[in-house]
């Protein structure tokens, strides 16, 4: 096994260790490169060339408290509206990885693009929540706006139908990266998995009946890691390739290689773009209102 690789982010060298802490449900790991396995899927070239300008890395440096972080993230109805998880933003002790105004939006295309958060960052970064969050909680969604366009990106539409729809839907998976795999850090990773169940408001008593307005975690057969959080679910729908939700987390990696099985901690979760996080995309794409409970600015107040 390789060594630690280094990442090349901007002017930043990130240190990715080499240990492996992917879940992998089933037998083996599907993850591969676009570059490799787009066509395997169904991919033309230029759904291969949108998909890597519209997906790629958040990355906040945390300097002022060491919390630094790296995740996935996609473009969602503009070219200026980045989603990942709240968590990307908010280390576990719940503290933000200030300065927040440095945190950026990196693609995977051939020529990089990136983008930091516009200023004032109260008004440009929507969470969802500024706590660490349980597993697979709807809440844990970040929506932000970025200062200037990504250029060359085309995101993709959005799946509008119901959770009921999807289950038995075979999916893709885009993520930046994966430890485990020591993949090439400038190409995203996909594969084929297939949305199995979805868990709805009545799973969370501790959400506000505003909040859980229209909730659907999606549970899936992808595989992932830590990184992958807010990697980008696609489905084909009617010949069109949707946006369906990001990932919110995997399960207990220490299951590697056992099926799906939620009760077992083998699975993907994935929010569904729906009730307030699908309000914040729109609210940040000015297509609509913004939700009023932001937690960057109600924890404030």
């Amino acid at each position: 096994m390789r060594g630690p690789q280094r990442i090349l982010y901007g002017a930043i060298a990130l240190v990715i260790p080499s240990i492996a802490t992917a879940n992998v449900v089933g037998s083996e790991d599907g993850r591969r490169p676009i570059t490799a396995a787009g066509a395997e899927l169904g991919l033309s070239a230029a759904e291969i060339v949108r998909i890597r300008s519209t997906t790629g890395y958040v990355f906040c440096p945390g300097s002022e408290k060491g919390n630094q972080s790296i995740g996935s993230g996609a473009l969602l109805m503009s070219t200026q509206v980045a989603v990942a998880t709240a968590h990307q933003f908010v280390d576990e002790q719940g503290q933000l990885r200030a300065p927040l105004a440095e945190c950026t939006f990196r693609n995977q295309a051939v020529d990089p693009q990136k983008s930091v958060l516009a200023e004032p960052v109260e008004r440009s970064l929507y969470l969802g929540m500024i706590e660490a969050p349980p597993p697979a909680y709807p809440r844990d969604f970040a929506v932000a706006h970025l200062k200037s366009p990504v250029r060359g990106a085309e995101p993709f539409p959005l799946y509008e139908g119901t959770p009921d729809e999807l289950i038995g839907h075979e999916a893709i998976l885009v993520t930046a990266y994966a430890r485990n795999l020591q993949s090439d850090p400038q190409i995203p990773l996909v594969q084929a998995c297939m949305v199995k169940t979805y868990m709805s408001a009545h799973y969370w008593n501790d959400l506000p009946a505003a909040q859980a307005m229209d909730v659907a975690v999606l549970l899936t057969d992808c595989d992932a890691e830590k990184i992958a959080s807010g990697g980008i679910l696609l489905g084909r729908f009617n010949g069109a390739l949707l946006a369906i939700g990001t990932v919110l987390s995997t399960g207990n990696t220490d299951k590697d290689g056992r099926p799906f099985n939620y009760a077992d901690d083998s699975y993907t979760a994935v929010l569904l773009l729906s009730g307030q996080y699908l309000d914040a995309v729109n609210g940040m794409a000015g297509k609509g209102e913004m939700p009023a409970d932001n937690a960057l600015t109600t924890a404030s107040e």
